[in-house]
């Protein structure tokens, strides 16, 4: 393949989402686009780890080379085992799978620790009209909390960090575990929001409309501590009910 030469105007995208109530200001550069879509999937895995993948449909009306995502985390959490994707309207057949900081290939992306997580560094040439498709992997570590009576995930699964509203949002998490009876979930966002729990499958879906860039949509659920059997990230006393006082 014929290696494309960059654009030298780099721009950032900073897509947040934050575990918890961790919040900061973030900052983008002069370039517009739309977000059509935004799919979630997650799975909460035996060990209290969360595996994600993110995609996000981009629509651009101005050039670019790239695209920023940041992951915030907690201290205690990382990101493992990411991968990036691109694929582009144009050729909706062809995915590029991106190569880590590998400036002989034509798309590549870069990782870095910062003091609130990770950052994704996409580099990808854009003009004007381009829609892109960028779906980012990863498992973080330490995503559950297992208590004495219940495991609990608190997370904003939809970051409140964008420039423009998010037209359409779906959000699935699954468990490894089916027949959960207790499983009990609050979902936190616009008005548009709704939220399907199927206990017996092990599955909750979330989706939205027209999110506004600064609000994003967060997830708090809590279940048996039994489906997270194998997690080392354990409090030892009771939460069920304080917890239910803040719902």
């Amino acid at each position: 393949m014929k290696k494309i030469k960059l654009i030298s105007l780099i721009v950032g995208f900073f897509a947040l989402f934050i575990f918890g109530n961790i919040t900061q200001p973030v900052v983008h550069a002069d370039v517009k686009y739309k977000i059509n879509k935004v799919n979630v999937n997650a799975t909460v895995n035996k060990n209290g780890s969360l595996s994600i993948k993110r995609t996000i449909y981009y629509k651009f009306n101005s050039i670019a080379n790239g695209v920023y995502y940041q992951q915030n985390l907690n201290s205690d959490q990382k990101l493992i085992k990411p991968e990036v994707h691109i694929s582009f309207a144009s050729d909706p057949h062809t995915d590029f799978k991106l190569d880590k900081t590998n400036s002989e290939v034509d798309f590549p992306y870069k990782l870095s620790n910062t003091k609130e997580g990770y950052r994704f560094k996409v580099f990808v040439p854009i003009i004007d009209g381009n829609k892109l498709k960028v779906t980012y992997s990863y498992i973080i570590t330490n995503a559950v909390i297992n208590w004495h009576d219940i495991a609990e995930l608190n997370y904003k699964i939809i970051g409140n960090g964008w420039k423009t509203e998010l037209k359409h949002t779906k959000v699935t998490i699954n468990f490894k575990k089916q027949n959960i009876s207790k499983l009990k979930v609050w979902a936190h966002g616009p008005s548009s929001s709704y939220t399907k729990v199927n206990r017996k499958k092990g599955q909750m879906i979330l989706t939205a409309n027209n999110v506004p860039g600064d609000m994003g949509v967060e997830v708090h659920t809590i279940f048996s501590p039994s489906v997270t059997r194998l997690n080392k990230n354990i409090r030892h006393s009771n939460h069920f009910f304080s917890r239910k006082k803040n719902c």
